[in-house]
């Protein structure tokens, strides 16, 4: 059959050993370190009061950081905070997650199309919540500039904006001028970088010559497609074991050693180092939002932590799109080449486990309850999603219950909800009438689809070019 079966492997170590649940580890520079440190200060202010004290499980946290020039920060006053070296970053969205929804539960979503996150790997949910966050921005400044009263959930803090609307123009956008987008990832994405073969891996030099407000930038190599047919650029699904494999369209390298968690054929849900590169070539905006902006919005670097390798990492989220082209007219769609950044921040600065006998890959236990947070919100700042449904939890945990007073069901960052807000800009913009509210109630993926593909026709077009790329047609 071509399948090959991963044998168990132990690890035997004296009685009373110990390690660091993290591997000690060299970051790449100072600033690498500031996005970490950020990104991990609003994981424990926002979402670590929320989690059960009593809580053992491992955990990934995903966050998207807009940097402002210096002296310029959104924390720019005579304050103590504002003269740290974190001042100039700001987190946009963040998620933490490990979990997707198996096949039954898309496969039977058609009546409640996008009700369901169904992927809350962190840094999928980070992504959502970053755009949650900029349609927020787009209200609040539609709102403002017409003088009307502002639905509660479109309230933002002044320092928070990373968004400006073009001069003399009615709804096109742009990043303020200065501020920059990166990505973090607590751990290496799931799927082709966690392939370590087919390059030569070395350790991380902390740049010392760099400032916090710096980052390397350095063009990056084209790989040499050499292993291609023993799975160098492979597509992988998260995978899900309750969906029967199909001999017919099954894909064989040979030798090939499927990473932990993931699958060639078995699953429904690409894998995040897929998706990463997919937003390197049409942006982190997705498809309705790019209607409002002028360009698309690509990440300056990515910071990895646990299991990070820099050759590898930069074949996985960029480099094997080499040669993407964009079928769009206005020629901004490219593949984008961020800088790719290790760091020596840690989630557990101190955490240590108990090393008598582990069982090698099998030991991580993750919790089902994801988690995700904008700055945007009124209401609350942060969403509990069970990751085994893709819905809120509104269970009877005294913590978790405060999420959301009304009982509601649907994150506002589900496709569902998102295509609500663009709904909300659309009117705005262009005085439609507003729809009733059995249609808003109600979304099909064809609805979908037949909206973007005549609201959104430039991103259209740059995804056909690169669905039409070697490496991404067997999406």
């Amino acid at each position: 059959s071509g399948e090959s079966v991963v044998p168990t492997q132990f690890q035997f170590h004296k009685k009373g050993s110990v390690r660091h649940v993290e591997k000690r580890r060299n970051g790449t520079c100072a600033f690498a370190d500031c996005v970490a440190q950020v990104s991990l200060a609003a994981y424990r202010k926002y979402i670590v009061p929320l989690r059960s004290s009593d809580d053992t499980s491992q955990i990934c946290i995903a966050a998207i950081v807009a940097h402002f020039p210096p002296p310029f920060g959104p924390n720019a006053d005579n304050s103590a905070e504002s003269k740290s070296e974190l001042s100039n970053f700001h987190v946009v969205g963040l998620g933490v997650g490990t979990k997707y929804l198996q096949e039954y539960l898309i496969t039977n979503e058609s009546s409640d199309f996008g009700k369901r996150v169904r992927d809350c790997h962190a840094e999928v949910l980070a992504r959502r919540s970053f755009r949650r966050q900029i349609s927020l921005e787009i209200l609040h400044d539609l709102h403002s500039d017409r003088n009307l009263d502002k639905p509660g959930d479109v309230h933002l803090p002044a320092r928070v904006p990373i968004i400006e609307r073009i001069a003399g123009s009615k709804s096109t956008y742009q990043l303020k001028e200065g501020v920059t987008i990166h990505f973090y990832s607590s751990s290496t994405p799931c799927g082709n970088s966690t392939i370590k073969k087919f390059t030569e891996m070395k350790k991380e030099k902390f740049d010392h010559s760099l400032h916090a407000d710096e980052w390397p930038v350095s063009a990056h190599e084209r790989i040499a497609p050499h292993s291609v047919k023993l799975g160098q650029f492979a597509l992988l699904l998260k995978r899900d074991d309750t969906i029967p494999k199909n001999s017919e369209c099954e894909i064989v390298y040979p030798r090939f050693q499927e990473p932990p968690g993931t699958s060639l054929n078995c699953g429904m849900i690409h894998s995040c180092s897929d998706k990463i590169c997919r937003w390197n070539c049409l942006g982190l905006q997705g498809s309705l939002l790019s209607r409002f902006f002028d360009k698309p919005i690509y990440m300056q670097t990515i910071t990895v932590g646990r299991k990070f390798t820099n050759a590898v990492c930069r074949r996985a989220i960029c480099c094997r799109a080499w040669g993407y082209k964009s079928s769009s007219s206005n020629g901004s769609y490219r593949l984008n080449h961020p800088s790719v950044m290790g760091t020596s921040v840690y989630i557990d600065e101190d955490g240590v486990v108990e090393m008598d006998q582990t069982t090698y890959g099998k030991n991580a236990i993750f919790e089902s309850l994801c988690w995700v947070y904008w700055p945007g919100m009124v209401e609350c700042e942060v969403e509990c999603i069970d990751g085994t449904t893709g819905q809120l939890r509104l269970g009877e945990d005294s913590n978790i219950s405060l999420i959301d007073n009304q009982q509601r069901s649907v994150s506002k960052v589900s496709t569902f909800a998102l295509f609500g807000t663009y709904r909300q800009i659309k009117h705005l913009v262009h005085a439609i009438p507003q729809s009733s509210s059995t249609e808003l109630n109600k979304l099909s993926l064809e609805e979908l689809k037949a909206v973007k593909k005549e609201d959104s026709s430039e991103y259209d077009a740059a995804k056909e070019g690169f669905y039409r790329h070697r490496v991404f047609r067997t999406w």
